[in-house]
């Protein structure tokens, strides 16, 4: 059991680092180098910018 939750705090950390959202910590010309040309569209196709849902999207 402990390990379940020094596993989902790792993840809350990843994801909401510093207890705030991501997007506040990660800036996107970050993300832009390391994925190149291909980020662009592949955030097109899985974000919908009026959906107030949160949204993890994997990238290979």
């Amino acid at each position: 059991m402990e390990d379940h939750v020094v596993r989902l705090t790792e993840i809350q950390n990843q994801l909401f680092p510093g207890h705030s959202l991501q997007e506040r910590q990660l800036n996107f010309s970050e993300l832009y180098i390391e994925y190149g040309g291909e980020l662009i569209p592949m955030l097109l196709k899985h974000l919908n910018p009026l959906d107030l849902k949160f949204m993890v999207i994997t990238i290979d």
